[in-house]
This record gives structure tokens, C-alpha cells and sequence, in this order.
């Protein structure tokens, strides 16, 4: 889902579980931003879905990159979509023709899957 920019993670998460129980009515985990803890919230109060806030680990005494759990298939995701000549920048005017070629995109790379 594709919300404008100025549309706060809170408020967009909840438009987003509503719009994710019309496509799916049960479903087992979700792992979300901590942004999204009130979407959390809403889903669990209204249809009992579970859930799981992935944070930034604590900083440890070791440096560098750490990989934080479940966010990495998100970024992976991303990267997926920066390889598309259209979604490596933000070309689009609308939500509805953004949406439409990250739909493609991800209909393009499961065809290449099924080769």
C-alpha cells in the first residue's frame, strides 16, 4: 500500500491493516516497524491478529552492520524494486500508478522465478 508522504507511519499502518483484513481474514505473525505499533494494536483488538515489533538491537560493544530480524526481507524487497528502471526513483504522480508498477515489478520478478 502507498500512502503520500505526508501520511504519518501511525495513521497509514492503520489504513493498511484494514485494507490487508478485506484481502486476508486470518492471518498467523506480522512483524512490523515500530512505527506501525498502533496498526499492531488495532489488528490484535479487532481481529485477534498477532504480532511482533521488530526494534533496533540494543548497541553492543560490537561494531558495524548488524543484521536485525525479519527487516531484512523488507530491504531485500526494496532492492528488488531498485533494479526496475521506473521504482528507482519516484517518478510516479499518483499513489494508484505507483502501486500498479510495484504490482508489476513483483509480477515480473515471480515469472522469472517460475522459469
Amino acid at each position: 500500500m502507498v500512502v503520500p508522504a505526508d501520511v504519518q507511519d501511525r495513521v497509514g499502518g492503520i489504513a493498511l491493516v484494514q485494507r490487508l483484513h478485506d484481502a486476508v481474514k486470518y492471518l498467523q505473525m506480522m512483524w512490523v516497524d515500530s512505527h506501525f505499533d498502533w496498526a499492531l494494536k488495532y489488528a490484535w483488538s479487532f481481529w485477534g491478529w498477532p504480532g511482533v515489533v521488530v526494534r533496533q538491537l540494543a548497541k553492543k560493544k560490537k561494531k558495524g552492520f548488524v543484521v536485525l530480524p525479519k527487516r531484512w526481507i523488507v530491504e531485500r524487497t526494496f532492492g528488488w524494486w531498485n533494479r526496475c528502471r521506473r521504482l528507482s526513483k519516484d517518478y510516479e504522480r499518483t499513489i494508484a500508478s505507483s502501486e500498479g508498477f510495484i504490482k508489476l515489478a513483483m509480477i515480473r520478478l515471480m515469472i522469472r522465478r517460475l522459469r
